[in-house]
This record gives C-alpha cells, sequence and structure tokens, in this order.
C-alpha cells in the first residue's frame, strides 16, 4: 500500500507591501511573478520510493502544485479518462525526482528541456499590472508584475536563477536570443492554457469518464 505525504508551505508574505512577512532574498510578495510571489519550500515523505544513505535530503528543483496529480495517478497506475487523453497536462509526476537520490534528487531533462513553468495570474488576457512569466531551468522571463510600479520592471526581463535568485540583474540585453525563446515558449504555453478553457474544460461523453474496470462489468450486465 503507497504511503506518502507531501506539504508545500503556500504562504508568501501578503500584499500590500506592509503587511507581516518578509520573502527573504526573494523579490515580490504574493502574486508577484518574481520568486517572492509563488517560490515556498515543501517536504515530501514517501519512505519506499526515497532511497538514500544521506540524513539530509535537499533539492532545489521546481515542484509545483499541478504536480500532485499526475503524481497520484502514477503511484497508484491509473490513466486519463479516454475522453481526456488528447487534452493538454499540467505538471509531471515526480516520482522520477523522489527515486533521482544518487544525482541530488535533480530531474532529467525530458524531450522539451529542462523544467519549465508558465506564470500569469487573474486576468485572461495579459495585463502588465499582474505580468507574466516563463521559467526554464535556470533562466526566467518576467514582464509586468503586481509590485512592478517603474516601466523597467514593465519591460521584458531575463534572470539567471542559479547566479541571481533575488532577481536583481536583468540579462535580456546580454542575452537577447535566450529571452526571445522564452518570449516564444510562453506564448506557446499561453495559447495551451487559452485552448483548454476554450475546449478541454468540459466532459462531454459520460461514458468515457468512467474506469475502464467499470465499462467491462457494465457490457457483462
Amino acid at each position: 500500500r503507497p504511503t506518502g505525504i507531501c506539504k508545500n508551505a503556500n504562504k508568501n508574505p501578503q500584499r500590500p507591501i506592509e503587511a507581516p512577512g518578509s520573502a527573504g532574498p526573494l523579490r515580490g510578495r504574493k502574486r508577484d511573478i518574481y520568486e517572492g510571489g509563488h517560490r515556498v519550500p515543501g517536504i515530501v515523505s514517501f519512505p519506499s520510493q526515497v532511497k538514500s544513505s544521506s540524513s539530509t535530503l535537499l533539492s532545489w528543483e521546481t515542484v509545483t502544485t499541478m504536480d500532485f496529480l499526475p503524481t497520484i495517478m502514477e503511484v497508484l497506475n491509473v490513466e486519463r479518462p479516454l475522453e481526456q487523453r488528447s487534452w493538454a497536462f499540467d505538471g509531471r509526476s515526480i516520482l522520477p525526482l523522489l527515486r533521482n537520490a544518487t544525482t541530488g534528487f535533480k530531474w532529467a531533462d525530458t524531450e522539451e528541456g529542462p523544467r519549465s513553468v508558465g506564470y500569469q495570474f487573474y486576468d485572461t488576457p495579459l495585463n502588465k499590472s499582474k505580468g507574466w512569466g516563463y521559467r526554464f531551468g535556470r533562466w526566467k522571463y518576467v514582464e509586468g508584475s503586481m509590485s512592478c510600479l517603474h516601466p523597467d520592471c514593465q519591460k521584458p526581463q531575463l534572470y539567471d536563477l542559479d547566479s541571481d535568485i533575488g532577481e536583481r540583474v536583468d540579462l535580456s540585453s546580454k542575452y537577447p536570443d535566450i529571452l526571445e525563446d522564452l518570449q516564444l515558449k510562453f506564448q506557446k504555453w499561453h495559447e495551451s492554457v487559452m485552448k483548454s478553457r476554450r475546449e478541454e474544460s468540459k466532459c462531454r461523453k459520460t461514458e468515457l469518464m468512467l474506469p475502464q474496470s467499470l465499462i467491462s462489468m457494465s457490457e457483462k450486465e
């Protein structure tokens, strides 16, 4: 019987800036596109999967709450309903990450490249007062944010989170090709999200949502 616990802190310092709480070295606060708006620590306990002789099991890899569903599905060995299998699927199972203790609990890059995450809050239309962004491995693209009150942070920005976790040094002019690539990746991600809202938000064929075991039982009856 698989037994595990996954807990994330889920508490960034709230807005406005005068409210209690600190994001430490991170830039921004709750709902910012910057790391201070969403980066929190997480704890996973899954003894049957996390194997290591080290007493300190620490990973700096990116995991999000949208990874919970695919992880649970892999643990339980279940698939999505037939009608949904062609739909875009946010998140990925973290079991490969948990099992990768020998290399420091790092993601194995997929055919799409390093772990990537798109960011956008509230509005369906892109809105610089709320901002948007895209994380691709060490690189982070940001354009606008809730705490952005200056023209410099409303333009496209590029940060190297490996060397600048506080997002203070904009490298967009130094690496314009990387910035352009992340902007294209964000555009593709955003288009996928909009397609899901239009076409994949409701299940229409009830029979295709049932587990195959139940369908087989119904057919026998």
